[in-house]
């Protein structure tokens, strides 16, 4: 991992968790800038990604242990908003499980809900691995992917990571996805969490089993018309807009 800690002059901390094959980079440009510079920021490359991606990802465990090491090395007591995409949702449900961060609000984009799911696992595996192999092999494919996904923006960034990521660290992030550790949260924890899915997200048909019943006092939002983790990279301000208003009490 590699922590990126931006604006540390500011008292108001925001945690940015970017999703498989983004990177810190793409987490400050879409949403950190155009939240402004009021806020400090800490937007960590995940292993086998960005600036890290000469480590392997093994898991999301190990992830939040490091994280909340920094956390707690910065002598960070406060968190205002803390943001988790997909893969990064599942970094931050492990860091949930730490008592001593406090984290005040919780938005979580395309958080997988899957605990135990061994088939989910195993057919994930072998889909991520097939397009790893055909982006290695015919790099513009990916790139053309990435394009219809998520936007002219993103897709050299995205398709390069599908590219040089290892077939270790995709592997582990799979398996991460498909065994997520569900943090137990307050009344009123839950109460400033938000799940958030594109309607056309595959993570939303078990979201909308599992929220009412593990986590009855958070507000599920559903984005018309958008797959998954794409409303971040097809309108950023609008997203880092929505962001701040959340932070400052507003409905979403």
């Amino acid at each position: 991992m590699k922590i990126h800690d931006i604006h540390t002059e500011q008292n108001n901390v925001v945690l940015l968790l970017h999703p498989m094959l983004a990177t810190a980079q793409m987490m400050q440009e879409l949403l950190a800038e155009p939240m402004g510079n009021t806020f400090r920021y800490i937007i960590p490359d995940f292993s086998g990604h960005g600036e890290a991606s000469d480590t392997d990802y093994e898991s999301a465990s190990k992830e939040a242990q490091q994280l909340s090491a920094y956390i707690k090395e910065q002598n960070i007591r406060e968190i205002q908003l803390a943001f988790g995409a997909s893969m990064g949702a599942a970094v931050l449900m492990e860091l949930l499980h730490d008592p001593d961060i406090q984290i005040n609000r919780l938005f979580f984009e395309g958080a997988s809900m899957h605990t135990n799911a061994s088939f989910q696992n195993f057919m994930m595996k072998r889909i991520m691995l097939a397009k790893h192999r055909i982006a290695q092999r015919k790099p513009e494919i990916s790139v053309k992917k990435m394009a219809q996904l998520y936007g002219e923006k993103v897709k050299q960034i995205m398709a390069s990571q599908m590219i040089g990521i290892s077939e270790n660290s995709l592997v582990n992030v799979v398996h991460d996805c498909a065994h997520v550790n569900l943090p137990t949260l307050s009344a009123e924890q839950q109460k400033n969490t938000i799940f958030a899915y594109g309607e056309k997200d595959d993570d939303l048909k078990l979201a909308k089993k599992v929220c009412p019943c593990k986590f009855p006092q958070a507000k599920l939002v559903v984005w018309p018309g958008r797959g998954h983790c794409t409303y971040i990279t097809e309108a950023p301000a609008q997203y880092a807009a929505m962001l701040k208003a959340y932070m400052s009490g507003e409905e979403i």
